[in-house]
């Protein structure tokens, strides 16, 4: 995984103190992938936007929009931003590995499962699967 993403969030404010971010990755948010498929068709929208099911209210759907996935070493939270060179500027969502069932990377979708039985994600265009990895191995040892 691409390091700038975790030195994006590395110190940011809204982390609590002495809190290590242990992975990150930019995505683009579920639909955003819409309009560019009706210019150029690709397989990509059409499939990776049915792996999930957020629900309003649920736990999946505050991944709405684009934005960097991170994991700490202790939680998952969600950064949005408008582009891949913006600069966060605050947490818009963050969850406890007990809240996080799993996560999985499947080209080009990353989706993260929640306790609530939800499923949000992000459009990731390569190295997900370290980042899903390291979300797994924390929400697993809880």
């Amino acid at each position: 995984m691409p390091k700038q993403f975790v030195k994006k969030i590395a110190d940011h404010d809204d982390l609590e103190p002495g809190e290590a971010v242990i992975d990150a990755c930019y995505g683009l948010g579920k639909g955003v992938l819409h309009l560019a498929d009706r210019i150029a068709p690709t397989r990509y929208e059409a499939t990776a936007d049915q792996a999930t099911d957020d629900p309003a209210g649920s736990e999946a759907a505050k991944i709405d929009r684009t934005g960097i996935l991170g994991v700490s070493d202790r939680r998952v939270l969600f950064f949005p931003v408008k582009t891949v060179l913006g600069r966060p500027k605050a947490v818009s969502a963050a969850w406890s590995f007990d809240q996080v069932a799993g996560a999985a990377y499947e080209k080009p979708m990353l989706t993260v499962t929640f306790a609530d039985g939800s499923t949000g994600g992000l459009h990731v265009p390569r190295d997900g699967d370290a980042l899903a990895n390291a979300i797994n191995e924390r929400a697993k040892a809880n």
